[in-house]
């Protein structure tokens, strides 16, 4: 790795991405790499695969836009990379130019300089990015950009900052090495506020440590997302102006919401998807209260699972695989669900969000010989009957398998 002097870079990191999904393998240890003092690298121990390599500088501050191999600005100008087992694939290098960069000066609805804002930089064509902190005269500069055109985002990121609503700028060019100036006037922010309550056992409680997500309307703009306290109540502060769709109970919102009492989550106002959530409106230094739902628990799906002849199962795989369910718009996901036959035969699929199921008796979770089946008694998922849940406990989904 080497600047255009031909003077090795030290701590220009290495990344495999898959080039399908445009991802970046950062979950896998050996799919990272970093250089030494004299710029070299060995990247080892990855899975053999087609990959695109990516270069990024690693170093505080940041030097050098991050590139794509070989030499290239654009994931689509890539090259993809062969690693095969066992063999060593040479002469992944880079040669890494000066970048451009963005500069400008963040005032608020006062017009008076904020310090301590964040600003983002992100283009997804080359996947270069970059992040600033204002100063105390509201400057900021995002260093190290490749050539493209970026997203650019003014948000809060110290507790001890100051409040505003956030605002996001598309298509900024930046032409490497020029910095391109770029002032940003966040407008006041407005408020929501609510209460989530959860029905249970004929009664209702105001239920804490509820993930609250509101997402514009116009994708254009920032999410706001917080949790209930403890009675129950909760509010997101210094959203921009505009209508949002609000979601409350989401299990994968951050931490996963680990703990979190086991309610089916929900759109604003009692809605299973966003397409049919009532959108709130939020204004500039207003708050827009009373936002606030009850939640119900999750469903569930019950049965026993038999031979013929033979009698109860153990340990047959059941799943329920979502079939026309709503994505867990955190995610993006439709997860199935997977249960395991006890000794008597019988599974319990638990903690089912609304929605349509089809249901697929499998061997492999202990037992082996039966052949896959889905429910009522047929050979595929096409064929099969979905069962229909809205948080309640579905009983008699049997299964009688055959050899």
């Amino acid at each position: 790795m080497t600047n255009r002097a031909g003077h090795g870079l030290a701590n220009i990191c290495i990344f495999l991405m898959n080039p399908v999904t445009k991802l970046l393998l950062d979950g896998d240890t050996a799919a990272f790499g970093e250089t030494g003092r004299d710029g070299r690298y060995e990247l080892s121990g990855a899975t053999p695969g087609r990959y695109v390599v990516q270069f990024s500088d690693c170093n505080l501050p940041t030097r050098y836009p991050s590139q794509l191999y070989p030499d290239q600005a654009s994931i689509a100008r890539a090259r993809v990379v062969t690693i095969r087992a066992a063999r060593v694939t040479p002469g992944i290098d880079a040669t890494i130019g000066t970048g451009g960069s963005i500069f400008g000066v963040v005032t608020g609805p006062s017009r008076r300089p904020l310090a301590n804002v964040c600003v983002s930089a992100f283009d997804l064509t080359s996947f270069s990015f970059g992040e600033a902190l204002t100063n105390k005269r509201g400057e900021y500069e995002v260093p190290a950009l490749a050539t493209g055109r970026y997203r650019l985002e003014v948000f809060e990121c110290l507790a001890s900052g100051p409040s505003f609503g956030g605002i996001v700028k598309h298509g900024v060019a930046v032409v490497a090495p020029r910095t391109t100036i770029v002032n940003l006037k966040p407008p006041p922010g407005g408020t929501l506020t609510g209460t989530v309550s959860g029905r249970s056992g004929g009664g209702r409680a105001r239920l804490g440590n509820i993930c609250v997500i509101a997402l514009p309307v116009n994708p254009r703009l920032s999410a706001g997302f917080g949790y209930t306290g403890p009675e129950g109540h909760y509010k997101l502060a210094d959203l921009t102006p505009g209508r949002y769709r609000v979601l409350i109970g989401d299990q994968y919102c951050v931490l996963l919401n680990v703990g979190g009492p086991p309610f089916a989550p929900q759109w604003y106002n009692g809605r299973a998807t966003e397409a049919t959530a009532t959108p709130v409106t939020v204004t500039g230094g207003h708050t827009t209260s009373s936002v606030s739902v009850t939640l119900v628990p999750f469903g569930a799906i019950t049965g026993t699972v038999t031979s013929q002849g033979d009698g109860p199962v153990k340990g047959e795989c059941v799943t329920a695989v979502p079939f026309r369910t709503p994505a867990d718009p955190f995610t993006g996901l439709t997860t199935p669900e997977i249960a395991i036959t006890s000794r008597s035969g019988s599974y319990a699929l638990l903690g089912l969000p609304p929605g349509s199921y089809k249901i697929e008796f499998s061997a492999g979770c202990g037992d082996s010989g039966f052949a896959t089946q889905w429910w009522r008694g047929v050979s595929s998922a096409g064929s099969a009957t979905p069962v229909a849940l809205r948080n309640s406990v579905i009983s008699g989904v049997d299964a009688t398998l055959r050899r």
